[in-house]
């Protein structure tokens, strides 16, 4: 349930009205947009998204709204930012500081609320890969809302913070296949909708999605992971998720995005960091991952970062103030990967306050993990009967150079349609998403002339009694 004011008060309007208030708001900053600079002028253009729901997922709304406040402090104007998120956290019942997130710990009272003043276009429903797709096409009817206006003059920036898997990232229900992506980029590109094009991508398997990324299209895409591992998050319990003097009991941020957001925040007013002086920073200091850069690298790197986030001001603004007073220093213990965050968060809390719900919370993770565990199993098992194969598929990276994709993307499909309770993966069996791709890879080399998609998705569809979901 969203808690921002915006969607409580669309909720409360009949259809038709919220419809026609909607598209009266999206010609409005359509016009401001287009009348905050001359022809030939060039913009920076932003859009922001939070793709997760749920408490345990604090980090990524945290990202975004920092992200948010980043931008307008470095001097882009509220028209020219676009946001997504679900909206569910800053009210979560856990959250102990109600209608607040933070996306860094503090030692005593100073802590700065990215969620005080972080706008909200998309919400709730409306975070969905449609709704992202007709934002970055400029498609304000099939939105509902505000989309990029931009010309061949400006720059645009993406951020995307959420879950990944091989090929795609999700949304608070339904999936971003990275084709559908890439097709996104040629339309925009046919468009002339920017001179150059920068999306930072915060999610597991993140490299996966630009593998096939064009050098020509004047797209430069930033990933906080390669394509067969995890990404992780920060800021995270037993030691750094304390905020004036109360444990959040979840991790604040992402690695690379914190990473990424204190590098800017921190750059001296005036200054010409580039795009690869930021990526070489962020990768350096990011442990845990492997950050990746894709796309038009050669040309669109040596560009400053000033180009795509505004212009550095100087020590005023808070946010910039504490980065530049108290640089990032995390606990080895604080890194954690971003499937096991819902484990470790529910684990500190029950040790931190023990009842009958962080208990009961605590066991239906470990359960879930379980029930999960041994489902992939089964499906592996119906399709392979070399063990080692069925240890493989469930265990080891994703494969390094996929082609079934088409497979992959129906399997991936399938088990939403048969296995879940709301067509939507949990953060931990998102990870199994690989093990479907595997699957697809290993039985187009056994069974030549195609016929293996419908063993795989026969094979899920069979081992998911809806009876027994457990996604």
């Amino acid at each position: 349930s969203s808690s921002s004011s915006s969607s409580s008060s669309r909720a409360a309007a009949p259809a038709s009205e919220s419809a026609e208030m909607r598209a009266a708001a999206a010609a409005l900053c359509a016009l401001a947009a287009l009348a905050g600079g001359a022809a030939g002028e060039r913009r920076e253009w932003a859009v922001l998204v939070a793709g997760s729901r749920g408490y345990w997922n604090y980090r990524h709304h945290a990202d975004v709204c920092h992200a948010y406040h980043t931008l307008r402090a470095r001097g882009i104007p509220d028209e020219r930012i676009i946001t997504m998120m679900y909206d569910d956290v800053a009210a979560a019942l856990q959250n102990p500081f109600q209608g607040s997130l933070y996306n860094r710990p503090t030692d005593g009272s100073d802590a700065i609320d990215v969620y005080k003043g972080c706008k909200k276009d998309y919400t709730g429903s409306d975070v969905t890969p449609e709704t992202f797709m007709a934002v970055l096409t400029g498609d304000a009817r099939r939105a509902g809302g505000p989309v990029l206006n931009s010309t061949e003059e400006d720059d645009v920036f993406i951020n995307f913070a959420d879950h990944g898997a091989p090929g795609l990232v999700a949304f608070p229900r339904g999936t971003l296949h990275a084709r559908r992506l890439l097709r996104a980029f040629e339309v925009m590109h046919s468009k002339k909708m920017y001179r150059n094009l920068v999306f930072y991508l915060e999610a597991c398997e993140s490299g996966s999605m630009f593998a096939n990324l064009p050098e020509d299209r004047n797209i430069y895409a930033v990933t906080a992971a390669n394509g067969r591992e995890s990404s992780y998050a920060t800021y995270c319990p037993p030691m750094d998720d304390r905020v004036n003097g109360k444990h959040i009991n979840t991790c604040l941020g992402d690695e690379f995005s914190v990473h990424w957001l204190e590098d800017t925040d921190s750059e001296a007013s005036g200054g010409k960091e580039t795009l690869l002086e930021q990526f070489k920073r962020v990768r350096d200091n990011t442990r845990k991952s492997h950050v990746m850069d894709f796309g038009d690298v050669n040309q669109i790197s040596s560009e400053d970062i000033s180009d795509f986030l505004g212009i550095a001001g100087d020590d005023s603004e808070p946010m910039r103030r504490a980065i530049r007073a108290h640089p990032y220093q995390v606990h080895e213990s604080a890194l954690v990967d971003s499937r096991d965050v819902p484990l470790v968060s529910k684990m500190y809390r029950y040790m931190r306050e023990p009842s009958k719900e962080s208990q009961a919370e605590l066991h239906a993770e470990i359960q879930h993990r379980k029930d999960t565990d041994e489902l992939f199993e089964k499906i592996a098992r119906a399709l392979l009967e070399n063990e080692d194969e069925v240890s493989e598929v469930l265990t080891s990276p994703p494969p390094a150079a996929p082609t079934e994709w088409d497979c992959h993307e129906a399997a991936h499909e399938a088990f939403m349609d048969y296995c879940t309770k709301d067509h939507t993966w949990s953060d931990y069996s998102l990870k199994y998403s690989a093990t479907l791709l595997a699957l697809c890879e290993k039985l187009a080399d056994k069974i030549p002339g195609g016929g293996h998609e419908d063993m795989v998705l026969r094979s899920i569809a069979t081992a998911c009694d809806p009876m027994l979901a457990v996604a």
